[in-house]
């Protein structure tokens, strides 16, 4: 239920690319089950950070990304992120289906940028490229395994269909 308001607030990101210091406040418009799951307003650790809208909305602003590093120890006490946490205003539509958001991002100047969501990446209704698999697969292994093994994995991977034994991407893992 958070994919589709990081979504947005990547988009956000990407299109008004706006320094915090210049952000007034976020609205978000979420189904009711993103409040219910997730609605931890000031978590203090990188677990609790998962079942916040308030964080996962703050860093998907802030870093342009919402990985394995966004949900760490330091991210959820970081300076930035508790400072624009108080700046997102959360509103339930009964109405919207669960992989659906609205993000309004309203600046101190009072410009308004928008970026809706019809379905969160990743649904069968709006399903990742090939480029973005990779490199979310690269971003969560490649903390665990380095990122050369990732990369070498992720293109054995890509390459399935041409293997002669499976005991060779095994390896890789291993």
């Amino acid at each position: 239920v958070l994919h589709p308001l990081i979504d947005a607030m990547i988009a956000l990101h990407d299109s008004a690319g706006l320094p915090a210091a210049e952000v007034a406040r976020v609205e978000l418009q979420v189904h009711p089950h993103a409040v219910k799951i997730t609605g931890v307003d000031d978590p203090r650790s990188g677990l609790m950070s998962k079942f916040s809208i308030n964080h996962s909305a703050s860093v998907a602003y802030l870093d342009g990304i919402a990985g394995i590093a966004q949900y760490s120890d330091a991210r959820a006490g970081a300076a930035d992120v508790l400072a624009f946490r108080p700046k997102i205003r959360v509103e339930t539509v009964e109405a919207f289906r669960k992989d659906q958001a609205h993000a309004t991002l309203v600046t101190t100047d009072g410009r308004r940028f928008e970026a809706p969501v019809a379905h969160a990446s990743g649904t069968v209704d709006n399903p990742m490229s090939d480029a973005a698999l990779e490199r979310k697969f690269i971003g969560n292994a490649g903390g665990a395994l380095g990122e050369a093994r990732a990369r070498a994995i992720a293109d054995r991977v890509w390459t399935l269909d041409q293997l002669g034994d499976v005991r060779d991407l095994v390896a890789l893992c291993l």
